[in-house]
């Protein structure tokens, strides 16, 4: 009975484990894609600036 409980305790660290690093996945992935906006609106912002002259 006690190793049932062992097991179930290892079983809820796992999952609180896995649960953050899927945080921490969802904020950089987060980051990359405002990152790659601000890129993508600076070439556009760029070439329109060009292109306008």
């Amino acid at each position: 009975m006690a190793r049932q409980r062992h097991n179930g305790r290892d079983v809820d660290e796992l999952r609180r484990r896995h649960q953050n690093e899927e945080l921490e996945h969802d904020k950089a992935a987060t980051t990359t894609q405002i990152v790659v906006l601000v890129v993508i609106l600076s070439i556009v912002a760029g070439l329109a600036y060009y292109l306008s002259t």
